[in-house]
């Protein structure tokens, strides 16, 4: 997949993240499936927090990793996360999966300080880090889905403001430009994957 910080070991694409959890910096929003609100971190912008984990000072906490693949996950099925998303991508017309990707990034440098190319290469070598650390590689896992749920959750809502005349869509009997054809091989990539395959299905469809 594209837009997670984890790589070829776990799943066989890109998956990327966030740091500290300071109330202030939540909004109320996901609900979950027992349709509890849970607080959600709000992405913040660049430059607020100084970077403390780079290459020159390697070793990421594992509780922030952990921290990081849960609250990452949640901000990205957040309905005003989604909207920004939907609408960087129409400003910059560009895929919603690319838009993804760099909010990953953002949340992992600018609220979790740590240096994001530096980051994501961290990320994707946990199993090969941490080869006895079942719930850590666990929580990559469980993040690579929430990424995958937060990204098809983005398309079926953009499709819902296309319809609606919220936001510009494509032109009738309009070619699909290579951005398009592109994100449409990435959302049917999300639907594919096994084992994940017909829950994807079911929550694309609600």
């Amino acid at each position: 997949m594209f837009f997670f910080v984890i790589n070829e070991p776990l799943t066989g694409s890109i998956i990327q993240s966030t740091l500290a959890s300071e109330t202030q910096d939540a909004n109320p929003s996901v609900t979950d499936e027992i349709g509890e609100t849970k607080v959600v971190m709000k992405r913040l912008p660049s430059g607020e927090k100084p970077i403390l984990y780079s290459r020159e000072s390697p070793e990421i906490p594992r509780g922030l990793l952990m921290d990081y693949f849960k609250d990452c996950a949640a901000m990205l099925l957040d309905d005003k996360n989604i909207r920004d998303v939907i609408n960087e991508s129409v400003v910059k017309g560009i895929g919603l999966h690319q838009i993804e990707v760099e909010f990953q990034r953002d949340v992992l440098e600018n609220n979790f300080q740590v240096e994001r190319d530096f980051g994501c290469q961290y990320l994707g070598s946990i199993p090969n880090r941490f080869p006895e650390d079942k719930e850590l590689i666990e929580g990559a896992k469980d993040f690579m889905l929430g990424c995958m749920r937060g990204y098809l959750k983005a398309v079926k809502t953009r499709s819902k403001l296309f319809k609606s005349g919220a936001i510009p869509g494509p032109l009738p009997n309009q070619n699909m430009t290579r951005a398009s054809i592109l994100e449409f091989f990435e959302a049917c990539n999300a639907l594919s994957k096994a084992p994940t395959h017909s829950l994807l299905l079911r929550i694309f469809h609600e």
